[in-house]
């Protein structure tokens, strides 16, 4: 909720409404988080393009060290691992390139890459969050979804802001998605939208690794699933869907990593990683991939 102190501004003007959404042209898009621009600085936040966003920390300073937990970072950590100790102002992207009319990029006062999302109050998406970011499901260590810092009410939608992990996750896979995708589960979330680009990771965007300069082997690197925005909750389905949801997601994750796990097979050939340490591994994603897993 704003604070007092903090005026929510009027709702956004008629042709920035969400019900027009569907029709806005690609540049208007930023023009709604401009209208919250002012509304978002009050809180602490810049959005990308902004004078501050360009600015803020532009002298020389070296990049904190990661978060030893990046599901509970403190202010003297960064969000995600970088691999050049520069200046977090050179991680930023200095462009008004706007990713869509409900995302829009930006920073914190700590210097901090976040994501501004606006989520209807109505939505399942933002129950969802709400949910599973609640204190206590967040504590739990199987929780792999995506940190929320904070939920911004305004009079046209909920700015949900989270940070930003990074999506080329062109690495070995981790065991930790299909536990959180059980622990998803077991609180009566199916995520119905599992993609290589709904996952993220706490490291800046990568191009691979080597075993000269293997990154997991130096901080804790965590991933989380993101974009809840075609989520079901158990407790309202009605048994009509054509599909089973859940099981969906199971099938849909195990293509994910079948497709991350041969790729980066292929990328460490020429290392002397041994294949036969993913015999294991292998047959539980056939099992998730299995279309007819009860025959």
């Amino acid at each position: 909720m704003p604070t007092s102190t903090v005026e929510v501004p009027d709702a956004l003007p008629p042709k920035l409404q969400p019900c027009n959404w569907p029709e806005l042209e690609a540049e208007d898009a930023l023009k709604i988080w401009k209208y919250y621009e002012p509304f978002l600085l009050q809180h602490g936040y810049h959005i990308m393009g902004s004078e501050s966003y360009n600015t803020l920390g532009s002298e020389i300073t070296l990049i904190p060290p990661p978060a030893a937990d990046p599901f509970h970072p403190n202010i003297t950590e960064t969000f995600i691992r970088h691999d050049r100790p520069k200046g977090l102002c050179s991680t930023r992207t200095f462009s008004t390139w706007q990713p869509g009319v409900e995302i829009c990029f930006g920073i914190d006062g700590f210097q901090q890459q976040i994501i501004f999302k606006a989520v209807m109050y109505q939505s399942t998406e933002f129950k969802v969050l709400r949910l599973l970011t609640s204190p206590s499901l967040r504590a739990d260590k199987c929780n792999h979804i995506i940190p929320v810092i904070n939920f911004l009410e305004t009079r046209d939608f909920v700015i949900v802001i989270m940070p930003r992990w990074g999506q080329c996750w062109f690495l070995p896979p981790s065991i930790k998605l299909t536990q959180g995708l059980e622990w998803l589960h077991e609180q009566g979330v199916a995520h119905a939208d599992i993609h290589p680009f709904n996952i993220v990771i706490s490291h800046a965007n990568s191009h691979g690794i080597s075993l000269e300069n293997d990154f997991r082997q130096t901080f804790n690197l965590e991933y989380a699933f993101i974009d809840f925005g075609s989520a079901h909750q158990k407790e309202y389905l009605e048994g009509t869907e054509p599909i089973d949801v859940f099981a969906a997601d199971i099938y849909n994750l195990g293509k994910t990593l079948e497709t991350e796990l041969t790729a980066a097979l292929e990328e460490y050939d020429k290392e002397p990683l041994p294949r036969q340490k993913y015999e294991q591994y292998r047959n539980l994603l056939s099992a998730m991939t299995d279309p007819r897993p009860e025959s």
